[in-house]
């Protein structure tokens, strides 16, 4: 999509523009291949709330029912770090409940995986990229412990 503006018009107005596309994406999630989770059916989509107005408290939610872990990781970096993975730290052991209270929630704008690991250094797919690829390749997060990464598509 691309606007121009002409010096000659002087004046340049877009109001209330809406952009949606569809993407048919059979990714990979958790440790198994389960459709991406829309909140329709078995699975639930991750969602997060801010707690408090500051945003430092958020409350995270995550389906466990579609393949199950020993315990779960958050792992975080800068949204301008997308493209490459960088994190910036990692929120550990939030249990199995598929719910939890993230407390200290680093100022800025970041983007969050919530992964499942097995509890003994191994964490789980953290998705395909856009070209179905396995997220930052076979490379751990190195936060919580995790010293290896397992994309094999079943839960530890």
């Amino acid at each position: 999509m691309r606007f121009s503006y002409l010096a000659t018009d002087r004046w340049f107005s877009v109001d209330n523009l809406s952009i949606v596309i569809e993407v048919d994406n059979p990714c990979v999630t958790a440790f198994g291949p389960p459709p991406a989770p829309t909140g329709a059916g078995a699975t639930t989509p991750v969602t997060a709330s801010r707690v408090t107005p500051s945003g430092d408290v958020i409350d995270v939610g995550w389906d466990t029912a579609s393949c199950t872990a020993a315990d779960y990781n958050l792992i975080y970096g800068n949204l301008v770090d997308v493209p490459t993975y960088a994190l910036a730290g990692g929120e550990c052991s939030l249990g199995t409940a598929g719910a939890h209270t993230w407390n200290g929630v680093p100022a800025g704008d970041l983007f969050f995986l919530v992964i499942g690991t097995d509890g003994a250094g191994t964490e789980s797919s953290w998705g395909v990229d856009s070209l179905f690829g396995e997220r930052n390749g076979l490379t751990p997060s190195g936060w919580c412990g995790t010293v290896s990464k397992d994309v094999s598509g079943h839960c530890p």
